[in-house]
């Protein structure tokens, strides 16, 4: 029921707030854990590893859908990591409570759930050693090496092999063992690398190709994360450290500022001082005196029980004093990597700020990597490192001496943003059916930067009437405010207003016009887009043919909106008449590029924008009259509807110009409010938009209502006098023909379609004698008598192909290939059909397209297509629910058009 399932034609799922879930009841247990530091009480803890019996909708596949497949499988990856995580925290607290033998058999099921997990066959050793079950514990670490083996084929870390040895060593002190730690100690690091609190989504072959390289070598290494500003550079570093650290690696993180470039060395301070607690110093204490003494002119602490005759040798300044303090900081690294026993990862993030002193530093370690076995590990905005940079030197130097690597990040797809919303809002019930709109919504917005993505979502969550809102328009949050003006401001004043000019234009902009528009000489306005190139601000966009002229693109339409937004409403006046003027002197210019009737839209904006009312309607017609004259529906009935609010004096044309398109698209009932609202002051006019009515009614299945106003224009018609009454006559006779045949009274409508017949005849009118033509062939076809059905047809066809007509061709060729079908002709009624089908989608009737697909459905079943048969029908059966939904007017049975 709806109560339940919330359901639409793109996805289906669950009602959050009517129903109990375990995943959800888990995930809130254990964010809680998360939350509280470990103090949640051990029945919460229990609570959620009852819930979780076994992984996430295990034995449920949906057969031929891969992505469905993807989805389940990185849920239950999730789940099972969730899992280890509750479980170990259960492990521990119940040790620390003294219960051993339950501590035990949650550590048993961590263990079997991650067995190549070594901190968890540590924890199962230990707390067998703790329940005095030394054979279990060697046993457990016997399995351990086996299994790692067999896996991975490596050795357990060295921590564990001590472990066992100290199990061994303690065997018959039980006071010993009882205060061993539960798990053996790791290195301190200087930032913690939490569980991260949105989930990482459509960055997997990123993030396995960056712990590949972090641990592919036993020798030092450099990895260099590049990507624009907000792309997840850190997000995926952090995660890949994470996992790292789980597996035994040390981390030291620090990160560079753009305030603090006068901070020679902070940074790498920043990442030793965080690792330096009191078991670390004891272990630097080992190193040589005098390479203590240099290190202390960074961390003084190091130097605490240093003779001052040394100290005082290292802080002079001599030729040589920069190496040693150099070689020194390397010795101190390389001595927290043995202290653990593991490998040992620096993370330099945002690497684009280090001062000079650390970028000398990085240069002296990247040449020494080889015999230092430290991992390298930095992040950089792909902006702010150009090419000829010494960060990108130093990179190029690592990678030719095969010791470096980068590695680009680019922006998600839409998918994995609609899933990542999907995914990080999962527990806001609020927003109920609303939520794929949003997640829709914010995969446009966001053009796939991950941190976009996440400002939005923060938004949504913070914005107390967002869950009541569908989506719809909203305020760029201000952490992208703050971000975009930090680009704006770093690219110099006259790039900045250089792309104010190129905001006005759009998201796309050519060099000429932006140099008109922004009043800039060429050769500055050059200099400006070659800056804003370097700087990831603009891309340069192809120009088929025409290299001389480029195209440019703004890198995300956030920073176009935002670089707008700055201008003052007097500047965004006059850049727009600019723009305007540039735009129409263009089209003058390279007549080949662009046609007046293809720029006629951007020229109607531009005057709107800079307050010229009644030129910009009159363009706004021209692109409308454009749009419609290639079948661009939607865009022609928006620019009629912006020249109406405009004001244009044809208002009367315009109004039935909109109701025709709104017909079409199969918003029926707006188009009926259009029409009504037409005033008309002659009697042409008003027969024409009632027969129009008419045509509109019988669509809908309003038979009566239809030749009620098939009869007014009739009635109005009468005397007929000149070739244009005749015409509208014969048209309104069809139209009757079609509202009497429908309803049943044959008699009526044969009178009709022969005098539509005589009527276009007198007329000479080609059109009107190929849809008397076609009338005459439906009625036949319906008295069974096939011959003459199909010469009035194929007469209609072919007079309707001469007029290069879709609207007519589609209405023959509909009703040949009924009769056809009749007649036993499947073949080629499947042919016709598939023909007025083409020529239905180029020419945008929706309600006829989805007919047509119900017809030739029927055919494709009839010759034994059952597949192709229900194919058509679904997307047939889609179309009339997308007429349905379009408003509440006369649209009761939409679905019961076959013939027209």
């Amino acid at each position: 029921g709806a109560n339940c399932i919330d359901a639409n034609r793109n996805d289906v799922g669950l009602v959050h707030n009517t129903l109990w879930f375990d995943v959800v009841a888990f995930r809130k247990i254990n964010a809680e854990r998360i939350g509280d530091g470990g103090a949640l009480d051990l029945a919460a803890l229990n609570r959620a590893a009852d819930l979780y019996r076994d992984d996430f909708l295990s034995g449920f596949a949906i057969k031929d859908a891969p992505e469905f497949d993807d989805w389940q499988s990185r849920e239950a990856q999730t789940l099972r990591t969730e899992l280890a995580d509750l479980l170990e925290s259960l492990a521990l607290r119940q040790a620390e409570l003294g219960a051993v033998e339950a501590a035990i058999g949650s550590a048993r099921r961590w263990s079997a759930l991650d067995p190549l997990h070594e901190g968890a066959h540590c924890c199962l050793m230990t707390l067998y050693a703790r329940a005095g079950k030394r054979d279990e514990a060697l046993r457990q670490y016997s399995n351990c090496i086996d299994i790692l083996k067999r896996e991975l084929g490596v050795p357990p870390l060295e921590t564990t092999s001590q472990l066992a040895e100290q199990i061994r060593a303690r065997s018959g002190r039980r006071s010993a063992v009882e205060r061993m730690p539960v798990a053996p100690r790791a290195l301190r690091t200087s930032v913690s690398v939490p569980q991260p609190a949105s989930p990482m989504i459509g960055r997997d072959a990123d993030l396995a190709m960056l712990i590949e390289l972090l641990t592919g070598r036993s020798d030092g290494y450099f990895v260099a994360l590049e990507g624009e500003a907000g792309i997840g550079k850190t997000r995926l570093a952090v995660e890949a450290l994470r996992q790292m650290q789980e597996d035994g690696a040390s981390v030291l993180t620090a990160r560079s500022y753009a305030g603090q470039a006068g901070l020679a060395y902070a940074p790498f301070v920043e990442a030793i001082r965080g690792a330096l607690d009191e078991e670390a110093l004891l272990h630097l204490r080992e190193l040589p005196a005098h390479v203590r003494a240099d290190a202390a002119r960074l961390l003084p602490e190091l130097g605490a029980d240093i003779d001052q005759a040394l100290s005082r040798e290292a802080f002079s300044d001599g030729p040589s004093a920069q190496i040693r303090l150099f070689d020194a900081v390397r010795q101190v690294l390389m001595a927290l990597g043995t202290h653990t026993n593991s490998r040992l990862i620096v993370f330099l993030d945002d690497a684009q700020w280090l001062d000079d002193g650390s970028t000398d530093l990085l240069a002296y370690l990247l040449r020494r990597l080889p015999d230092s076995g430290i991992v390298l590990l930095t992040t950089w905005r792909r902006e702010d490192v150009a090419r000829g940079s010494r960060l990108r030197a130093l990179l190029f130097e690592a990678q030719r001496a095969s010791l470096g690597t980068l590695l680009l990040l680019n922006r998600l797809s839409s998918q994995d943003v609609q899933t990542l919303v999907r995914v990080s809002m999962g527990a806001e019930r609020a927003f109920g059916r609303s939520m794929p709109g949003w997640a829709r919504q914010i995969a446009d917005e966001s053009e796939g930067v991950p941190f976009f993505v996440v400002s939005y979502v923060n938004a949504l969550r913070q914005s107390p009437n967002s869950s009541k809102a569908e989506p719809g328009g909203w305020r760029m949050p201000d952490t992208l405010h703050g971000l975009l003006q930090t680009r704006l401001d770093s690219a110099g004043e006259v790039t900045r207003q250089v792309l104010q000019a190129a905001a006005i234009i759009g998201r796309s902009f050519e060099f000429e016009l932006v140099c008109n528009v922004s009043g800039r000489s060429p050769d500055e306005t050059a200099s400006a887009l070659e800056i804003a190139l370097n700087r990831d601000l603009i891309m340069l966009g192809g120009a088929p043919g025409r290299e001389q002229r480029p195209i440019y693109d703004f890198a995300h339409d956030k920073l176009r909106a935002h670089a707008h937004d700055e201008l003052t409403p007097a500047r965004r006046v006059l850049l727009n008449a600019r723009a305007a003027a540039g735009l129409r002197r263009a089209a003058t210019l390279h007549p080949g590029s662009d046609s007046d009737a293809r720029i006629a839209a951007r020229v109607a904006l531009h005057l709107q924008q800079a307050g010229n009312d009644a030129e910009a309607a009159s363009y706004f017609v021209q692109a409308g009259d454009y749009a419609w004259s290639v079948f661009a529906n939607a865009e022609a009935l928006a620019h009629y509807q912006a020249a109406l609010a405009l004001a244009h004096p044809e208002h009367a044309r315009l109004r039935e110009a909109i109701g025709d398109l709104q017909t079409l698209l199969g918003q029926y009932s707006d188009a009926l409010d259009t029409y009504s609202a037409i005033s008309i002051d002659n009697v042409s006019g008003g027969a024409r938009v009632a027969c129009k009515q008419g045509e509109l009614l019988d669509r809908c299945g309003d038979w009566a209502a239809a030749a009620s106003r098939f009869d007014y224009a009739l009635r109005t018609l009468r005397p007929v006098r000149g070739a244009d009454m005749l015409r509208l006559r014969a048209r309104a006779l069809t139209g009757a023909c079609r509202a009497a045949h429908h309803q049943g009274n044959r008699m009526r409508a044969v009178a009709l379609a022969k005098q539509a017949l005589s009527t276009a005849t007198r007329a000479r009118d080609l059109r009107a004698l190929a849809l008397a033509h076609n009338m005459l062939g439906m009625l036949a076809r319906t008295s069974a008598k096939a011959p003459t059905a199909l010469k009035h047809l194929e007469h209609s066809l072919k007079l309707a192909e001469q007029l290069q007509d879709p609207d007519a061709q589609i209405a023959a060729l509909n009703n040949l290939a009924l009769a056809q079908s009749e007649g036993g002709q499947m073949a080629s009624a499947v042919r016709q059909i598939e023909r007025a089908l083409a020529l239905c989608q180029a020419y945008g009737d929706r309600h006829r397209e989805a007919a047509l697909r119900n017809t030739l459905a029927d055919f494709l079943h009839a010759i034994g297509d059952h597949a192709g048969s229900m194919q058509q029908l679904k997307v047939a059966v889609g179309l009339f629910a997308e007429l349905r939904a379009q408003s509440d007017g006369p649209q009761a049975s939409v679905w019961q058009l076959t013939d027209w």
